[in-house]
């Protein structure tokens, strides 16, 4: 036994042996287990839901009869969105179909960040084949929306598809006309 300061240690603590750490193999165990609980929510959202600076496209013709769409996100075990659907979708049925395509196609993302010159933020976006398919939310720095990208395409395959679909308020509406 030695004294460090006011603490007693024992010898066979100071002389145990150092163990390096492969920062490769702890990262991939932090990726795994930060996918646990990755699902994808399929949403109901209302027309003006739609973020501009995402542009989100149609993927098919909408019914003039409706004007709410279908998108999905990505969710963490946590409930922190991970991505989103770039298309927005007429029915559930195609939202789901396009999920599946991802999560099967999920070797074949290629992401890139790209940077809002108006705000200086940072996003990503996830292309499957050369279509946009995927987007995350914006960044201060441009290293978090790199880490994000790669913690979405280290989920995709993994992750649950939920089967119930989620309506979401119109937040761009007053309380009193919802």
């Amino acid at each position: 036994m030695f004294t460090c300061g006011s603490n007693q240690v024992a010898d066979s603590v100071v002389k145990a042996p150092l163990r390096f750490l492969d920062v490769s193999q702890h990262r991939d165990s932090v990726l795994s287990r930060q996918s646990t609980g990755v699902r994808f929510l399929v949403h109901l959202l209302p027309s003006s839901s739609a973020p501009s600076w995402l542009g989100w496209p149609v993927a098919a013709t909408v019914p003039e009869t409706s004007t709410d769409w279908f998108g999905w996100r990505l969710m963490t075990g946590n409930n922190r969105e991970l991505a989103r659907s770039a298309f927005r979708f007429p029915a559930a049925d195609l939202c789901r179909q396009a999920v599946r395509d991802v999560r099967s196609g999920s070797t074949r993302i290629a992401t890139d960040v790209v940077n809002d010159r108006l705000t200086g933020r940072f996003s990503w976006r996830g292309a499957l084949d050369g279509v946009v398919v995927a987007a995350g939310r914006r960044y201060q720095q441009e290293q978090g929306a790199r880490h994000a990208a790669r913690r979405f395409v280290g989920a995709v395959a993994g992750a649950e598809v939920v089967d119930a679909v989620r309506g979401l308020p119109d937040w761009h509406v007053p309380v009193s006309a919802r």
